[in-house]
This record gives C-alpha cells, sequence and structure tokens, in this order.
C-alpha cells in the first residue's frame, strides 16, 4: 500500500499545482493501472531499469578539487600585503563597531517574532 501511495504522489507531483480535486478523481484512479501497464511492456521489451539513485554522492569529487586548490592558496594564513583582487577596500572587523546592548534588543524582538510565528 505504501509503494501506491509513494507511486500516486510521484505522479500528482507531476501535474500541475493548480488542479483542484474534481480534476484529480479520474487520472489518479488510473495510476495503478499505468503502472502495471508500463512494467508488463517494459518486461515484454526487455528494458533495463536503471537505478535511480547514485551509488555514491558526485559531491565528494567537487569537494576534494576545492580542498587542494584551497591548500595551494592558503587564504587563511595571514600575509602582509596581500589583498583580494574583487575588493578595492579591505573591510574591517565588524564586530568593532557593534553596539552589544541594540544587538541584544533586537535579537529578542526577533526571537519573539519567530517563535509565535512558527
Amino acid at each position: 500500500m505504501e509503494y501506491l501511495v509513494r507511486l500516486t504522489k510521484g505522479h500528482l507531483r507531476s501535474m500541475c499545482s493548480n488542479v483542484t480535486e474534481k480534476s484529480l478523481v479520474k487520472p489518479s484512479s488510473s495510476f495503478f493501472g499505468l503502472n502495471e501497464i508500463s512494467d508488463q511492456f517494459d518486461q515484454e521489451t526487455f528494458t533495463i531499469k536503471r537505478a535511480q539513485k547514485h551509488k555514491r554522492l558526485s559531491c565528494f569529487e567537487d569537494e576534494k578539487t576545492i580542498i587542494s586548490s584551497l591548500r595551494a592558496i592558503r587564504p587563511f594564513l595571514v600575509t602582509p600585503g596581500r589583498r583580494v583582487a574583487s575588493m578595492k577596500k579591505t573591510p574591517t572587523n565588524p564586530i568593532t563597531k557593534l553596539n552589544l546592548e541594540e544587538f541584544i534588543k533586537w535579537n529578542e524582538t526577533h526571537n519573539l517574532k519567530m517563535f509565535y510565528e512558527l
């Protein structure tokens, strides 16, 4: 039964978002039959079902490349005179200009907002 629910949800998502309840009744009643027909067709034509999920995440290779380039650059090592090419003026530490009392007051009001909105 859970399989049918997952199948139905998948088909409903592929429809449009502006669907009324009345327009859902007819197509949703045919989802199971549609799946049975397509499975039977796949068996008759010897179609190979491919895996739907990757065996391993593709982000690992990207992360390795990024980490190796960062190790070569060593961006967090303090080097006097080094500047970022895209920034004309290096920003100062923002915490030096922070008014702690105003920040606490602002944080409390936003925490209350978040608490009551959720």
